[in-house]
């Protein structure tokens, strides 16, 4: 009988872990707020990640997050500079930099070749009250959606996109 109680136990550990193991799993500093998604949809990040990424997904850990975190803070007025100066039409109306704590982020990482990367999709939508569930896909939205991408092993920020 004893038996039968620890395996039902332990059964039910791991049946809990599973079916919770696909929820976002929620990270906030005083910088920064957001999800690590454990379930992506291809479709909303097609364009920023190769193919061989979606083979090998992975999920960020805290630390990780903070790392990228840091990086993204330090450099972001650069890259939203390089962005503007990319494309002589493209003129950013808002102060992205400034506002970097606004945004709400969305995690979620991948291996490509021998690198470790995270590509992160930063949405400041104050219309949108269930931000946690995930992205939504967007064609454009001026400052509102910005993705970039923060290499693991070379600790660098990198093919920051503005939604315009």
């Amino acid at each position: 009988m004893k038996r039968i109680e620890t395996v039902f136990v332990i059964a039910l550990l791991l049946f809990g872990s599973v079916s919770n193991a696909q929820n976002p799993r929620y990270v906030k500093s005083d910088k920064y707020e957001g999800v690590v998604m454990l379930k992506v949809d291809p479709f909303a990040f097609y364009e920023y990640v190769p193919r061989e990424g979606w083979k090998n997904l992975y999920v960020p850990t805290d630390h990780e997050i903070d790392l990228a975190e840091k990086k993204i803070e330090k450099t972001i007025s650069v890259l939203v500079y390089d962005f503007e100066k990319s494309d002589p039409y493209i003129k950013i109306s808002c102060d992205i930099p400034k506002n970097l704590f606004k945004y709400k982020r969305y995690y979620f990482g991948y291996k490509s070749k021998e690198e470790k990367l995270i590509s992160i999709f930063l949405a400041n939508d104050p219309n949108r009250k269930e931000w946690k569930k995930g992205p939504i896909i967007v064609e454009d939205g001026g400052c509102y959606y910005l993705y970039l991408q923060y290499s693991i092993t070379n600790d660098k920020i990198f093919g920051l996109n503005i939604k315009y």
